[in-house]
């Protein structure tokens, strides 16, 4: 009788995870590159500014990185990951030599939210970044890591399910033993409000400036709304809607070619001078003074 012969696959290690690294996969949802394919290959583009439609951690095995979101910058030091969320404005910067890895993901894989391996992910876009320190589970996580990499960049036909259990193993692994350096490590009925106001108004604060535009597509009164968002944030809904505001406002400024009335118009302002009077008011400086001093 003959024997069925069994083969057995060796754990991944970094050479044979990435042996097979580029540009494409077969799977849209995840990306996972070495600092070094995406310096050796590509250079500074895949790191300039850009508005997030996606999840990224970015983790510094050794080295530093400078990260900028929404105009504010972020050292990254050894042994430390930042996560970023869709909507986010950021830039990344870091020398070559720099060993890491850049892991982007769709906001799927993290669905649904009542049974997230890693439920501060979906905290991320009002104490932003989150900023984790990897040291006391680097060398567990990396070795799921190495797994899903070699998952993700076979050759051979790619099983979804695999990845997704694969990544939700990894997930599983920051929220036990990462140390939260900066950002919301909440996850409650009241933070899920939260992220759910946040979701709302960076769609809709060009034309909804009041919280009660917001509280009324919630199912929740204004006071309500208020009292919630400032107890997890520690800020007032009104402040969340007026700093989306200003935020757009000085990211499109450093646009040259955009006029303060261009500008003032696509913030759903009806005159210049409203929207002088009110960025004046919440930025500390007329809006003319602010593109002198960021150029």
């Amino acid at each position: 009788m003959n024997a069925t012969k069994i083969t057995v696959r060796q754990p991944a290690t970094h050479a044979t995870a990435f042996r097979h690294e580029s540009n494409d996969t077969g799977f849209d949802n995840l990306r996972i590159h070495t600092l070094s394919f995406l310096t050796d290959r590509h250079g500074p583009p895949p790191f300039s500014k850009e508005k997030l439609s996606s999840y990224e951690m970015l983790w510094i095995k050794q080295g530093e990185a400078l990260v900028t979101v929404d105009l504010r910058d972020h050292v990254i030091p050894t042994n430390c990951m930042v996560c970023l969320g869709p909507e986010q404005t950021r830039n990344l910067h870091f020398p070559a030599g720099t060993e890491g890895y850049y892991i982007r993901f769709s906001p799927q894989l993290l669905h649904p939210i009542e049974t997230s391996p890693f439920p501060s992910m979906h905290t991320i876009g009002w104490n932003s970044p989150l900023i984790l320190h990897t040291g006391g589970i680097m060398s567990q996580a990396e070795e799921v890591l190495f797994t899903l990499a070699r998952e993700l960049w076979t050759p051979e036909a790619i099983f979804e399910d695999i990845i997704k259990s694969y990544f939700r193993i990894f997930m599983i692994y920051l929220n036990k033993g990462c140390i939260v350096k900066e950002g919301n490590n909440a996850f409650t009925r009241e933070a899920g409000l939260m992220r759910e106001f946040m979701s709302l108004l960076r769609k809709n604060y060009t034309d909804k400036k009041n919280v009660s535009d917001y509280a009324g597509k919630l199912g929740v009164t204004p006071g309500y709304l208020s009292r919630v968002v400032k107890k997890v944030s520690g800020l007032p809904a009104s402040y969340h809607i007026r700093s989306c505001i200003i935020l757009e406002a000085k990211r499109m400024a450093q646009e040259p070619q955009a006029s303060m009335k261009e500008i003032a118009y696509a913030l759903g302002f009806e005159d210049n001078a409203h929207f002088s009077k009110f960025f004046k008011s919440y930025a500390g400086m007329n809006f003319t003074s602010y593109r002198r001093v960021t150029y």
